[in-house]
């Protein structure tokens, strides 16, 4: 299953929850995840300063950190 089917598949509700929901009081919030190879961040920053690391690893190194990397 691809990822844009993984998303279409979280987005749908039944009739039945979303009427839960809403007797409930119930909100659905979307969340945003940002995701740097194996490693999944709720915030940019975060996958950034990794990739960034990362970036600069290679350049000192002249190839990637393979202890973070999975093949």
């Amino acid at each position: 299953m691809s990822a844009f089917e993984k998303e279409e598949q979280r987005q749908r509700l039944s009739l039945e929850a979303e009427q839960e929901m809403a007797r409930l009081g119930i909100v659905r919030v979307p969340a945003d995840y940002f995701q740097y190879r194996e490693f999944r961040y709720t915030n940019l920053q975060d996958a950034l300063a990794q990739a960034r690391r990362d970036a600069d690893s290679i350049q000192q190194a002249g190839t990637w950190n393979t202890s973070r990397h999975r093949t």
